[in-house]
């Protein structure tokens, strides 16, 4: 499970807390939230779920995703330029069958991407997320 931006450790931990064959990568480009990720968040987390996850502090555009069987898209907050840019770089790099869950924009309808499940309204502590 790859995810960027990776935040906090919510995402990641339920992954990895739901089956023991799971590897969990979280990605965040900014330092600061990386930081405190590194000094807030593993230390909280079981030895069995540090040895699967990772949180990396670079550019998701500078990785690759094709490994990723499940990739989960945080675009709340981000821009639609942003956005597609993420949009046509897991098209191109994921392979087939691979699942993406994006959070608060739809994934662009194309030959690549098909819904396979409905948009549901989330209540989030700072307003609704789809």
């Amino acid at each position: 499970i790859a995810h960027p931006p990776c935040g906090d450790r919510a995402c990641t931990k339920l992954a990895t807390e739901t089956t023991d064959t799971v590897i969990s990568v979280g990605v965040e480009i900014r330092s600061l939230v990386h930081s405190q990720v590194e000094r807030q968040v593993l230390p909280k987390l079981s030895n069995e779920i540090r040895r699967r996850v990772s949180f990396v502090n670079c550019d998701m555009f500078n990785m690759r995703w094709g490994d990723a069987d499940v990739v989960l898209v945080n675009a709340t907050g981000l821009g639609r330029e942003i956005f597609d840019r993420i949009a046509e770089k897991l098209a191109t790099e994921l392979t087939s069958g691979a699942r993406i869950m994006s959070i608060s924009l739809p994934m662009p309808e194309s030959q690549k991407f098909r819904t396979i499940a409905l948009a549901r309204l989330f209540r989030m502590t700072w307003g609704n997320c789809i």
